[in-house]
């Protein structure tokens, strides 16, 4: 098994996913079942030839299965070629499966959320502005440069145009260290899932001096949109270079309700929605409430839930 055998390890992972991750495998394929049908929706209604995700989305939304087996092959191989035991295996194998599907699952949901604004605005015609191909992108791949954060597209709907900003600014500055107690450059910046500007703007990157706070740098948003998909995320934290920064070190590890609030105070958007794919506890929802923070929660994969999201941004607010 130390030599790479793709019949073996197919027959592996095959058969380790069906005694032991059948469950959760089913789970996600029922999601891109009612994910890819929504964007077939979409696309008739934008009248969009195609929609553009990352390459590893495309791969995971054409088959689920095939793509969580080529990553527990991958990483099988790894594994056994470090001579580890069954157990330790079983645990290593377990966690990047999850990975996997959690980000993927993520990246899906997060779609779907910005996807579902012009769903709900069908009556009002919406179209694609930008780019001209009247192509949907959800990627930022390719798009952007050190001197331009152009939006993944603009839409019209109700004579009013929109820009959209899926995961923006990407990081750019790579190579630029960030030490303690600097002020946050570009690429540490805290990075909100969607960031909606009224408008056609076609570069969101106000300068690039890295000299400069964020809140200088980035263009202040119409709307920050922050996406959960996962029972419990309320309770999650994490590590983030960013908001160290923005606090001077005296905060490193934070959670999801203070990185939503670090969205609010940094980029000063108008109004900062969280969507909850799962139902949140009603102190979560009060404490986020205190900080002029709105949730929309149980949405599932039902576009119609989030009918309040796209008529509050078409209605100003």
């Amino acid at each position: 098994m130390r030599v790479f055998d793709e019949r073996l390890y197919r027959e592996l992972a095959e058969s380790y996913i069906e005694e032991n991750l059948k469950d959760i495998v089913n789970e996600v394929d029922k999601h891109v079942r009612l994910y890819n049908d929504f964007c077939d929706d979409v696309k008739i209604i934008l009248n969009s030839p195609h929609i553009i995700h990352t390459k590893q989305l495309s791969h995971f939304l054409e088959d689920p299965m095939n793509h969580v087996i080529n990553v527990f092959m991958k990483k099988a191989f790894s594994l056994i070629s470090m001579g580890i035991d069954a157990d330790k295996f079983s645990s290593l194998i377990n966690l990047t499966i999850k990975k996997c599907v959690d980000v993927n699952l993520k990246m899906i949901f997060q779609n779907f959320v910005a996807l579902s604004i012009p769903y709900n605005l069908h009556s009002y015609n919406p179209k694609i502005v930008y780019p001209k191909s009247g192509w949907i992108l959800l990627s930022r791949k390719g798009i952007q440069s050190e001197d331009s954060l152009p939006p993944n597209y603009v839409l019209e709907i109700g004579g009013r145009r929109f820009s959209f900003f899926i995961e923006a600014p990407r990081p750019i500055y790579w190579s630029k260290k960030v030490r303690k107690g600097s002020k946050i450059p570009l690429h540490a910046a805290p990075r909100p899932d969607i960031m909606i500007y009224r408008g056609f703007v076609k570069n969101i990157l106000k300068s690039k001096d890295l000299r400069v706070r964020a809140d200088s740098i980035i263009k202040r948003p119409y709307v920050v949109i922050e996406c959960k998909e996962v029972d419990g995320w309320w309770k999650s934290s994490r590590t983030s270079k960013g908001i160290r920064n923005l606090t001077n070190g005296e905060l490193e590890d934070t959670n999801s309700l203070d990185i939503v609030e670090v969205y609010k105070s940094l980029y000063k958007p108008r109004k900062v929605f969280v969507v909850s794919m799962v139902k949140a506890p009603r102190g979560v929802k009060y404490k986020l409430s205190l900080r002029g923070i709105e949730i929309i929660d149980d949405t599932g994969f039902n576009p119609f839930m989030l009918s309040t999201l796209s008529h509050a941004l078409l209605n100003g607010m």
